[in-house]
């Protein structure tokens, strides 16, 4: 069975999680979904694909229990790759809570990038699944 390493990054104070997936076996990643988020495995087999990040609003009888998740997925840790997706996180986020980016607002996302890539530049902050 292939492994999937995953991690949560709670982004306090909010109830918002990132969740980033290192796993090439898009199957596999589509049960650990199913678990973690709720609806079917079929549903999230339509529109996944590796490297790329989406929000989802998991249901209530989830894992998460309803709290909005941005989820980073990406097969393998290349941290150029990595970068790239969490930027998407970033402004995944912003959409979601209506925040105007601009210039005023690059440190912010500077500090916010950071601290997501610190939290996930290592395997071991990873657990496997």
């Amino acid at each position: 069975m292939t492994k999937c390493y995953f991690t949560s990054i709670r982004l306090y104070p909010t109830l918002f999680h990132v969740d980033v997936w290192i796993c090439s076996d898009l199957d596999v990643i589509a049960s650990h979904f199913n678990k973690r988020y709720g609806s079917s495995t079929e549903y999230y087999k339509e529109d996944l694909r590796n490297n790329s990040t989406q929000d989802i609003k998991p249901t209530k009888d989830s894992e998460l229990k309803g709290d909005y998740t941005i989820v980073v997925n990406i097969d393998k840790l290349d941290f150029g790759v990595l970068i790239h997706e969490l930027n998407h996180a970033y402004y995944h986020l912003c959409e979601i809570i209506g925040a105007k980016t601009n210039k005023e607002s690059s440190e912010w996302h500077s500090y916010m990038l950071e601290y997501l890539f610190n939290e996930c530049k290592s395997l071991d902050k990873f657990e496997i699944k």
